[in-house]
């Protein structure tokens, strides 16, 4: 049972939703079997863990029926009806959320039946709602066109002969909600091909970019900013700051996921500048800015939680701009809100890196040494800055010793991704051939050699060794 559908989607309840499911379960409306309603009374008691050892079909089946013989087939049926409750709970309580979704299916039904009363208050009602809404982001556009799709429908039952307004108004809207999206679903897509090389056919853009020249829609911000945007993945670098600060105006009228959204496609093309010339560090200090806006604003928080990539990118960037007291500080003040089997090891090991920056190796090695290794990118990164310190202290053996031992583990490891082996591989010849001094063109070969980790490093180390 710890595995099913049902036990994975519980588990992800908080205990409000706990206890209104609870109710939902007990509601004659949605559920009229009793033995369903035992059955998640029983369980719910495991919340909000549900321990595989508490859980098991047998044990919870006996504690709902103590006189019966134990049904696999009956168990299964329970959990199977308790699962679609749970969906439909999760899909009523999500519609119940989104007014505009629930209004229009209501306006729908007024307008089936032939309520005109009911129906006129609750359009004014959403109207006014939507006229007054804060959002002006590619979701509202949608609520504006469900809303005169409504209207035109109304309009059009009324079996008069009458202007029908709403007929252009929706056309209008639903013009400026379909730009707007295939504007964003188009960067998304240019997006992704630039991170995982896939290949999208996309249809239409050029023809709406085209439209766009010849009628402006700047007073539709979902349309301005993805304009904007579409034009920087396109044609490069000089739609940068307009897409930035477009993005800064509209922070206050655009939802967070979308906001999250647009922050990543202006990071991901802040690395790629980065990796094709960023000259006097443009590129990285704007780096430095959205992600310090993507923290102040929430947007590059779950749940009050940071991913760790977002939080190691911070803190590398940092450093490369030798702000270390800024980074310090974030380092000590965000490292809290890193997910618990990621927080003593990113402590530690970013710690290390700012010592390092700092040319403090002695106190980087003394953090270094408490890094407990709970990922990958923790036990990689401690050994390469290892293997920096003990190069810049001319401790040889200790260096050498490490050099063969990292090797074998690049080897070994088969959790290691090919791409990320060969970096560090890499890595590790250059600086092998750099203490052996036995190649006159090494300058040369490491910068021609990929993929490569600290490559200006290792470039002067080889231009001094």
């Amino acid at each position: 049972m710890e595995n099913s559908k049902l036990i994975l989607l519980l588990r992800t309840f908080s205990s409000q939703e706990l206890r209104e499911f609870q109710r939902f379960v007990e509601s004659p409306f949605f559920n009229s079997n009793q033995e369903i309603v035992v059955f998640y009374t029983t369980l719910r008691k495991e919340a909000p863990l549900f321990h595989s050892n508490r859980i098991g079909k047998e044990r919870i089946f006996q504690k709902c029926y103590p006189k019966r013989t134990f049904s696999d087939a009956h168990c299964k049926f329970l959990m199977n009806q308790l699962l679609k409750l749970a969906e439909r709970y999760i899909s009523i309580t999500n519609m119940e959320k989104r007014d505009s979704i629930r209004d229009y299916y209501l306006l729908d039904s007024y307008v089936n039946r032939g309520l005109d009363k009911n129906y006129q208050f609750i359009f004014k009602k959403t109207s006014k709602r939507l006229a007054a809404s804060q959002f002006q982001d590619a979701q509202y556009l949608h609520q504006q066109y469900l809303l005169k799709d409504i209207a035109n429908l109304y309009t059009d039952k009324q079996s008069k002969r009458q202007s029908n307004e709403y007929l252009q108004q929706m056309v209008d809207t639903f013009d400026e909600y379909y730009m707007a999206n295939k504007l964003k679903y188009t960067c998304q897509m240019l997006n992704n091909q630039h991170i995982i090389s896939e290949s999208y056919t996309i249809h239409l853009a050029p023809e709406i970019i085209q439209f766009l020249r010849q009628n402006n829609y700047d007073h539709v911000p979902a349309i301005h900013l993805y304009h904007s945007l579409y034009l920087m993945l396109t044609e490069g670098q000089q739609h940068f700051e307009q897409v930035t600060q477009l993005f800064s105006n509209y922070q206050d009228i655009f939802e967070q996921s979308e906001l999250r959204q647009v922050l990543y496609f202006l990071i991901n093309f802040c690395i790629r500048q980065m990796k094709t010339g960023d000259t006097n560090n443009y590129y990285l200090n704007e780096l430095f800015g959205l992600y310090q806006n993507g923290v102040n604003t929430g947007l590059l928080l779950d749940n009050e939680m940071i991913n760790p990539w977002d939080y190691k990118n911070i803190i590398k960037i940092g450093l490369r701009l030798e702000r270390f007291e800024e980074t310090e500080k974030f380092i000590l003040d965000y490292n809290t809100k890193l997910k618990e089997q990621f927080k003593e090891d990113a402590f530690h090991y970013n710690l290390a890196e700012l010592y390092y920056y700092k040319n403090q190796p002695q106190k980087a090695l003394e953090h270094l040494v408490e890094v407990e290794f709970s990922d990958i990118y923790y036990i990689l990164g401690t050994k390469k800055l290892l293997l920096k310190i003990y190069f810049e202290n001319e401790e040889l053996i200790a260096l050498k010793s490490l050099l063969t031992s990292f090797q074998t583990y690049l080897k070994r490891n088969k959790l290691i991704s090919d791409h990320v082996r060969d970096t560090y591989m890499n890595f590790t010849k250059c600086l092998s051939k750099i203490i052996k001094q036995t190649n006159e063109s090494l300058m040369e070969e490491i910068e021609n050699t990929s993929p490569l980790t600290d490559k200006s490093w290792l470039l002067k180390c080889a231009e001094k060794y």
